[in-house]
């Protein structure tokens, strides 16, 4: 029996302290489409990715091909590579790497629409959830719904349905409730954990709320009391990058983010993004993704025109 004669300053009666993996959950979005025409090659982005599709017919592969349907989750990682494609589509011979043919369904009377019309129903929700459970095996998992998903995907589906762009706080939790499960159904062992000293820790923080600023090595080193030749060895050691790579690399991560997501400009995002001008940004930028932000954004992103 324990007697307390003060109260302890945490509000927990006891002293044993516990570790838990932190969540910092962020969804970029949340969409229910149709799609005509899906063909994308060696994508990859620095988020994750969730697919259910009401109907069959379409597919995502890189090792080995997985149908999507009404029965089963598809979960893709940040930063795996994944192409997709419809079956029975045959190619358009002057896009042979990227077509893309879809729009948001607005109403139940387009869905049934696109259902009489065969077209593919597609659900994507978009998110991360930070730190070391976005670092994970880079390959596709697929797993069979069971009755709580589906009850969460319906209601989900019928709010978007609504031609609504708000989430109240129940359908967001629902969100948040789909997202979970799924990832929890991933073995532990796919998740590639990593004990970071606590001053990698809080510079790996300090760089994510700083990236539109100036990063200078000297800078972060500061932040950790260490001397910027010890610090840059020490990142190193514990990132296996330098400093100022990893900056960039992030910095293109949330470019990504931004053009995936928002309705900011280009020179805006470089700006966000702190890179000097969008000449450096755009430069970069091709340089990490193999394409410019202007032909990213066309590609990737679908139109409801």
């Amino acid at each position: 029996m324990f007697n307390f004669y003060q109260n302890p300053k945490s509000g927990d009666p006891s002293n044993l302290r516990q570790e838990f993996v932190p969540v910092n959950m962020s969804v970029l979005c949340c969409r229910y489409w149709w799609l005509h025409r899906w063909k994308c090659t060696q994508m990859s982005f620095p988020y994750w990715r969730l697919y259910w599709n009401k109907t069959a017919g379409a597919y995502v592969y890189n090792e080995k091909r997985i149908n999507l349907g009404p029965d089963c989750l598809i979960l893709i990682p940040p930063h795996t590579k994944f192409s997709t494609d419809i079956e029975s589509i045959a190619p358009m011979p002057d896009l042979a790497k990227f077509e893309l043919v879809g729009s948001r369904v607005k109403n139940m009377d387009e869905e049934n629409v696109c259902l009489k019309e065969n077209k593919i129903l597609h659900l994507f929700i978009h998110f991360n959830l930070g730190g070391q459970l976005d670092n994970v095996s880079n390959e596709i998992f697929s797993f069979k719904i069971n009755k709580d998903q589906e009850m969460l995907i319906g209601n989900i589906v019928n709010n978007l349905l609504t031609g609504t762009e708000l989430f109240d706080v129940h359908i967001s939790i629902k969100v948040y409730q789909l997202i979970l499960s799924a990832v929890n159904q991933i073995p532990k062992n796919k998740f590639i954990s990593r004990k970071m000293d606590v001053r990698m820790v809080s510079i790996l923080e300090f760089i994510n709320r700083g990236l539109g600023g100036k990063l200078t090595n000297n800078s972060l080193a500061g932040e950790v009391n260490m001397a910027t030749n010890s610090f840059t060895r020490f990142f190193k050691d514990q990132v296996k990058m330098s400093p100022q790579d990893y900056i960039r690399k992030e910095r293109i991560a949330k470019a990504c983010h931004l053009l995936d997501h928002s309705t900011h400009t280009i020179d805006e995002i470089s700006e966000v993004c702190g890179f000097s001008d969008r000449f450096h940004f755009s430069k970069m930028f091709k340089k990490m993704k193999a394409v410019s932000p202007a032909e990213y954004k066309k590609k990737f992103t679908l139109s409801e025109d």
